[in-house]
């Protein structure tokens, strides 16, 4: 599995969450993959993903 966190910053980071999610999409990463999308606006089509995790996750 794949984690890719940005933590609680204010400013967006949506060209990485673009790219790790197109590159889900096109199976050029074949694993799971979870996104923690922080203050960002896009929304992942192909990865699991929450905007932020509590300290318990």
């Amino acid at each position: 599995m794949i984690f890719v966190i940005v933590g609680t910053h204010e400013q967006q980071f949506n060209r990485l969450i673009k790219e790790v999610d197109r590159l889900k999409g096109t199976g050029a990463i074949d694993q799971e993959v979870f996104i923690q999308t922080g203050y960002s606006d896009f929304e992942p089509q192909n990865c699991q993903w929450s905007k932020f995790l509590s300290y318990d996750d």
